[in-house]
């Protein structure tokens, strides 16, 4: 009883003050994206606006790629264009090419007058975007239409927006309505009033972007307009703030300013990923303390964001549960809100009477009375406990707490209370699933209303399928009792309801049938008005299903009997059913029965005799209001089979090659392959036209290849003519490299395979062509003889045989040489040298072919070293210094293959004295004996001195053996300089001989020096020192008491060299973009060099992408753009250096980023937009047609977005967008209507 006499009360206060009931259509959307929100500009483009929509256009798609990619908030984004008098139109769009593309078309013009049509372009902004959404307010002017704030504090309260105004002027209106209606606006959307220099607003747009990284909640909000009381008292605190918040007041009288701080003990939760602090005022001031008691002095903890001469934001990273200490402060009247990233939140609703859920409450209480409140926690999943919550002012002092109770999971109810006359926000207090305190502040302020007219949520347009069953639902908000219903069509009312608050009312239809399409409103009225909200119903009909028998095309014979059907089904009345015979009525055209029935089935048949004019196309054609549809079928006379082989009809084709012949056969149930031989290669069944391809893979002989199509006892054939033709193919009969004895006559022969007969000629080198006899042995084999005289003619030489027809030339040769018998020209003897002399055996032979000599001594095969020497020609043995061991036996023998010579002769000695001279021993007698004589060549006997005494026997002492100075084992030189390696022989008697031998260093044993030195026998002489000559060098000194070694081993450093069997690396290297590559540099040198790489001339930066093998070789993991260029690697030793470049450009294929939507149907006079975006490297040249001529109208405008332009009927067609470069091009095609 006591809630309905605050009814009863109500509703006289209200006809006292004379409210009028008036009709209202209102509607809501639909959120059909997870609850995100809109991120809206409106902007004011006036003249002086100019530098802040550069500012904007610059930092747009920074703040779209946040929004859409990082912050999973923001679904769709709105700009809102405002002057005087025009606002608008509003671009709604999740395209941030589209909505770049929308910045780009505004021309900022005129101005003079200073207020603008501001809270117009708000409010447009507020009803296209969503709720919970971000508006952000560019504008140098006051408002002209200040007298709307009272709508637009409305929607800011249904849609619980934000706005923030980034003021770079304001026409010194400061103390006037046009200005204040911006603080009002403000404080009730929990938004800034943010004073720049147009210089500056760039940062506030980075500061746009780093807010939008998640969703947030507000922790504090306050906001003090001029002449506010700051030390009145109200809440729970003596010093009349909230609990949280305390009030710091220094006045200096000296001067006019006037501080103001503030210390707010605000308490963070586990849920705070951050927090921001921002201040809007003159000489904002922020301070941080941690719940340590830490003051906060910069990062990592504490990030400033903006610090202006009017504007402070601070953000606290990764604040720790706790009661934390915010002091801010400003010269005078300023806003402060705190806001945290956090996704634990809540809503709240207002009813007169006890609500059961959300649904039945009012995003606004009713004024003057007892209002119920719920809050909702969200996320629904979220664990945690509500224990109160606060009214406040909008300066943040706690009017009066309210107890709450959990009535539902997350659901919590307050006791009734009369809410305050003024805007007021709402705070609710609790704990999180940790037990550390929680608190949160409303996302808007609230203010009571008076009863207004109930709010219709419907939907405008709801389609069914026939005998679906259909609700229709209209949401019917209302703080007083309301009636509603639902009526069709203006007439037909259907049973209305009654309730005492916010409820719903449905409309069902069991069963959707064509009477129940209409138009349906949903009226519902109370004490304030009356709203009405309309919704179109409407039937899905598909168009016409037909069946038609035959289907596609059939072949009759003449006399043949057709029966034609016609089957239709159609859940909607028929508007058209007929059968229509080629594309007219008249002939054998009929209308079909159309009446309706309860099954929806129309069936017809028609038999028709088969003749000439009897055949061609029969269409069934159908319609009703869904749509027209048709099926045919075409009525054909069967022809007699034809085939055709494609192409032409004689053909020339080389022996062993490969063929294709194709036959299109028609009216033909088989296909055969007939061989020249007659023999069927290849059959296949057919229907209807078909292609049937042959393959030879080896013709061999000439003839004709038939193509028949078969039907019964129809037949139909062509034939193609094939002749072989056989490239000539020349051999030599027998060896291709004979020898013939001075004085024979000898015949060779070369066999030629060709087609068509070849002419074969002879000739001998570049000498004239030379007769021969030519005869046939088989098919398309020749031979030819070529007579050879050696006894007239010189016929040494190479010959070739050539045989040539049309199909080409070919070759082949024969070497013939001529031999002489082998006669000995100078021979040796025996002989007897002295020891140690120079002899010279020689062994001279006439042959041809020249003879291959070999010298033996003593029945080894003789082998060259320092003292012996062999004659390039193998005809003269050279011995330098005869030793001991070089006397014996010598044999050469010549071999040409043919005969050989062999000649023997012996080297002794003469002259030899053996002096052996013994001293005597003091008392003893001495013999000395001198031994004179010849040693015969071949002797091997040994020749001993010996003394006699009393005492036996005892040899004598010899001369010295060989001693080399070892002084230096091994010498570095550089390549290309000269070198010396000196033996020097401190002793040795007789003399030594001195000789040289080198091994490099694969090699186990020594050999011969390599090419390039100087031997002068006690000094090696390297004038041009190379790499191939380092190794051990070996002096040898010996004589016949002994021998002596050294080995000196030489280092050849030479400079760095990279090495030549690289790729090609002067052709530039292509590589996709995305893919990898890789560039070898294998370096060698003496010593090891070290291998720098540069791009472009400056020092390469390594990263996961681009790396360094252990082996100098550098790969790009994934190539982008960038990494075009010329990459060089560098090779330094202290001998020198070497480099090589390697030239890489990165290319990607045009791609085009467009729209799904392909085909566009507008209006005339609408804005079409038809997004094609392209990339590529090199960025590719965009062009444009329609209708297939290059786009010329200058009313079109095109960018790197794509082409908008506003529709008339001419701009109907294709328009195709075209991106080239020089790897590839592609496409889009749009089709656009216009009506």
């Amino acid at each position: 009883m006591f809630h309905k006499v605050n009814c009863v009360l109500l509703i006289a206060s209200v006809l006292v003050i004379g409210i009028e009931c008036k009709k209202v259509y209102r509607r809501s959307t639909e959120d059909k994206d997870g609850g995100k929100s809109s991120l809206a500009f409106i902007f004011d483009t006036t003249g002086s606006m100019y530098n802040d929509l550069r500012q904007l256009r610059e930092g747009a798609e920074m703040i779209l790629n946040t929004a859409l990619q990082e912050s999973g908030v923001i679904a769709d984004f709105v700009f809102v264009p405002f002057h005087d008098p025009l606002v608008g139109p509003a671009t709604v769009t999740k395209n941030k090419w589209a909505f770049q593309r929308a910045l780009n078309m505004v021309h900022v013009q005129g101005g003079g007058d200073c207020p603008e049509k501001s809270l117009t372009g708000i409010q447009l902004a507020l009803n296209v975007s969503r709720p919970r959404s971000f508006l952000y307010v560019f504008t140098d002017a006051t408002a002209t239409d200040h007298r709307i704030v009272g709508k637009v504090l409305d929607a800011i309260q249904r849609k619980q927006s934000q706005v923030v105004f980034i003021l770079t002027g304001h026409c010194n209106d400061l103390k006037r309505p046009s200005y204040k209606v911006y603080q009002q606006v403000a404080a009730a959307s929990s938004g800034q009033i943010f004073n720049l220099n147009k210089t500056n607003v760039h940062m506030m747009l980075d500061f746009v972007k780093s807010s939008l990284k998640g969703r947030t909640v507000n922790l504090a909000s306050v906001s003090n307009p001029p002449g506010y009381n700051y030390t009145q008292e109200a809440g729970k605190r003596a010093d009349g703030l909230s609990d949280g918040k305390q009030l710091v007041q220094v006045m200096d009288i000296g001067n006019t300013s006037v501080e103001l701080s503030y210390v707010l003990w605000r308490l963070v939760d586990s849920t705070l990923g951050e927090v921001t602090v921002s201040v809007s005022g003159a000489k904002p001031k922020i301070s941080v303390i941690d719940p340590n008691g830490e003051k906060l002095t910069g990062p990592p903890k504490l990030v400033t964001q903006l610090d202006l001469s009017e504007i402070m934001i601070v953000k606290v990273m990764q604040p720790e549960p706790g009661n934390w200490t915010v002091t801010v402060g400003s010269e005078n009247e300023h806003s402060v809100k705190v806001v945290g990233l956090s996704n634990v939140t809540f809503n709240y609703g207002f009813s007169v009477e006890q609500p059961q859920s959300m649904k039945e409450t009012s995003y606004r209480p009713l004024k003057g009375t007892y209002n119920h409140m719920l809050i909702s926690l969200s996320p629904p999943n979220v664990t945690a406990s509500i224990q109160y919550a606060e009214i406040l002012t909008l300066d943040g002092r706690t009017l009066f707490e309210l107890p709450l109770k959990r009535i539902d999971t997350n659901l919590y109810s307050a006791d009734p209370f009369i809410p305050p006359d003024e805007f007021f926000n709402i705070a609710i207090n609790g704990q999180d699933k940790y037990k550390q305190d929680l608190r949160r502040i409303g996302a808007t302020a609230i203010q009571a209303q008076l009863p207004d007219v109930p709010y219709l949520t419907a939907s405008r347009k709801v389609e069914a399928h026939s005998h679906s069953r259909v609700v229709l639902s209209c949401g019917v908000e209302s703080l007083v009792p309301v009636t509603a219903m639902w009526t069709k069509d203006g007439t037909k009312t259907y049973k209305q309801i009654t309730s005492l608050q916010t409820t719903s009312i449905d409309f069902v239809i069991e069963n959707m049938k064509e009477e129940d399409v209409g138009t349906y409103r949903c009226i519902a009225h109370n004490m304030a008005g009356v709203s009405r909200t309309s919704t179109v119903l409407d039937l899905i009909v598909e168009p016409p299903h037909i069946t038609m028998e035959p289907e596609n095309t059939t072949e009759l014979d003449v006399g043949d009997t057709l029966n034609i059907s016609c089957t239709v089904y159609s859940e909607a009345l028929l508007l058209e059913n007929r059968l229509i015979f080629n594309g007219s009525q008249t002939h054998y055209a009929t209308e079909i029965d159309k009446e309706p029935n309860l099954e929806g089935v129309y069936r017809f048949n028609k038999s028709i005799k088969i003749d000439s004019d009897t055949i061609g196309l029969y269409m069934c054609v159908a319609a009703n209001r869904g749509g027209k549809t048709n099926q045919t079928t075409l009525i054909k006379l069967k022809a007699d089979p034809t085939a055709q082989i494609l192409g032409p009809h004689t053909l020339l084709k080389k022996m062993n090659s490969s063929m294709q012949l194709v036959c299109t056969v028609d009216n033909a149930g088989t296909v055969v392959w007939t061989a020249p031989n007659g023999t069927v290669v290849r059959t296949r069944d057919v229907t209807g036209p078909s292609n049937d391809m042959l393959e030879v893979n080896n013709v061999t002989s000439d003839g004709e290849w038939t193509c028949s199509a078969i039907r019964g006892s129809h037949t139909g054939i062509d034939k193609v003519n094939v002749s072989v033709l056989i490239k000539p193919v020349v051999s030599i009969i027998g060896s291709k490299n004979i020898t013939v004895l001075n004085g024979t006559v000898v015949e060779v022969t070369c066999e030629v395979v060709a087609k068509p007969s070849p002419r074969i000629l002879w000739h001998r080198e570049t000498e004239a062509f030379l007769n021969n006899t030519i005869r046939q042995i088989k098919p398309n084999v020749y031979q030819s003889v070529l007579i050879l005289n050696s006894s007239a003619d010189s016929v040494a030489a190479t010959y070739f045989c050539f045989g040539e027809n049309s199909e080409g030339i070919h070759h082949d040769s024969l070497t013939v040489q001529v031999r002489r018998k082998m006669k000995l020209i100078h021979g040796f003897e025996d002989q007897s040298v002295q020891l140690y002399y120079q002899v010279e055996l020689k062994c001279v032979i006439d042959s041809y072919p020249s003879p291959n000599i070999i010298w033996y001594h003593n029945g080894t095969e003789l082998v060259t070293n320092s003292n012996v020497h062999v004659s390039e020609d193998n005809s003269t043995v050279y011995l330098k210094r005869i030793e001991f061991n070089d006397l014996g036996s010598y044999t050469c023998i010549a071999d040409n293959g043919f005969e050989n010579v062999i000649v023997t002769g012996t080297i002794g000695v003469t002259g030899l004295v053996i002096d052996c001279t013994v001293g005597a021993v003091a008392g003893q007698l001495a013999a000395a004996q001198r031994v004179a004589g010849s040693i015969p060549a071949r002797s091997n006997s040994m020749y001993v001195c010996k003394c006699t005494h009393d005492t036996g026997e005892n040899p004598s002492v010899g001369q010295p053996a060989p001693v080399i100075s070892k002084e230096l084992t091994k010498i570095s030189a550089r390549s290309g300089h000269s070198t010396k390696i000196t033996c020097r022989v401190l002793e040795g008697s007789p003399e030594p001989t001195i000789s040289w031998e080198f091994k490099n260093q694969s090699s186990e044993e020594f050999g011969a020096l390599p090419d390039g030195v100087i031997n002068n026998e006690k000094e090696l002489v390297l004038s041009n020192t190379a790499e191939e000559q380092s190794g051990v060098y070996r002096c040898s000194a010996a004589n016949v008491i002994g021998k002596d070694v050294y080995d000196v081993i030489l280092v050849v450093q030479y400079p760095p060299r990279i090495d030549s069997a690289l790729e090609d690396v002067n052709k530039p290297l292509e590589v996709k973009l995305g893919k990898g590559v890789k560039f070898s540099c294998k370096t060698e040198g003496l010593p090891p060099p070290i291998v720098v790489w540069t791009k472009d001339t400056r020092p390469l930066v390594y990263s996961d992408n681009i790396l360094l093998s252990d082996t100098n070789e550098l790969s790009i993991k994934s190539v982008s753009a960038y990494d075009s260029g010329t990459y060089t690697c560098t090779a330094t030793s202290a001998v020198g250096s070497t480099h090589r470049n390697f030239t890489l450009i990165v290319y990607d294929p045009p791609k085009i980023t467009s729209s799904p939507e392909t085909l566009l149907e507008v209006l005339e006079g609408q804005r079409v937009e038809l997004p094609c975006s392209a990339q590529g490297v090199p960025i590719p040249i965009v062009e444009w047609t329609q209708n297939g001529t290059p786009l010329s109208d200058h009313r079109k405008y095109v960018d790197e977005y794509g082409l908008s332009f506003v529709a008339n009927l001419t701009d109907f067609g294709d328009y195709v967008c075209t991106a080239s470069n020089v790897y590839g091009n592609t496409s889009v095609t749009y089709t656009v209507h216009i009506w």
